[in-house]
């Protein structure tokens, strides 16, 4: 259960960089997708860059707190997993809406059905990574949770 938890840590942190080195250069861009044109044409390119930039904050965040998660895992400390469940917990839920979203606008377009599957799809494995880390939470806090029992004579 440790090596699954810290496999998986591993493996959403290299996603992590990997998703920060995808979504820089698609920061400057100003072109928009065909689905997203009619939503999006209120947007300004420096509106597109402000909210990449906050997008590859939060991933460069997730990158830190993982490497907290991997110590906390390996130091057996709760409090550095927190974090990472709380932040991560926000990604699934905004992958949740998202797809919701996707759904929503423009069902009608197969592309955005099959994107809103593999999207849910992606979610489930985050999710499935989330749980890896709650059980071991919950592991961790009942081997640290003192056992004090009163005996009244």
């Amino acid at each position: 259960m440790l090596e699954e938890t810290k496999n998986a840590c591993f493996r959403r942190m290299t996603i992590h960089i990997l998703e920060d080195t995808l979504l820089a250069p698609q920061d400057t861009s100003t072109q928009e997708l065909r689905l997203d044109a009619q939503r999006s044409s209120g947007l300004t390119p420096s509106t597109m860059q402000a909210v990449g930039g906050f997008f590859i904050f939060y991933l460069l965040v997730l990158i830190g707190l993982s490497v907290l998660l991997m110590f906390g895992i390996s130091k057996m400390n709760r409090g550095m997993m927190l974090p990472w469940m709380i932040c991560f917990g926000i990604v699934i839920l905004f992958q949740l809406i998202f797809g919701l979203w996707l759904l929503g606008g423009y069902y009608i377009y197969l592309q955005s059905v099959t994107a809103a599957l593999v999207d849910w799809i992606w979610m489930s494995y985050n999710f499935y990574c989330w749980l890896c880390v709650y059980s071991l939470y919950q592991i961790y806090d009942e081997m640290q949770s003192p056992n004090i029992e009163l005996l009244y004579p």
